[in-house]
């Protein structure tokens, strides 16, 4: 899944992100710098296992100036029953 990353300020933002704590899920992106107001940057999420179940995650997305960041989960369900 493609993930956009926005910056909505009207400052100039040099964007931190965690990576996923499972190895189950991977985040890629090309963090050339800071990103300027209203400019975005892509970061792709990726889900593999070759086990079946449930997993959770989360990836958080912060910046150098606040200490507050945002969490986005990352969840990956068992498909359900085939009749």
């Amino acid at each position: 899944m493609t993930v956009t990353v926005r910056n909505i300020s009207k400052k100039v933002r040099r964007l931190k992100f965690s990576q996923p704590k499972t190895n189950k899920f991977k985040c890629d992106f090309d963090m050339q710098g800071p990103v300027a107001a209203g400019l975005s940057i892509k970061m792709n999420v990726s889900f593999e296992s070759d086990v079946e179940g449930d997993f959770h995650d989360m990836i958080e997305i912060g910046t150098e100036d606040h200490k507050e960041t945002y969490k986005l989960y990352l969840h990956a369900l068992k498909p359900g029953p085939d009749i």
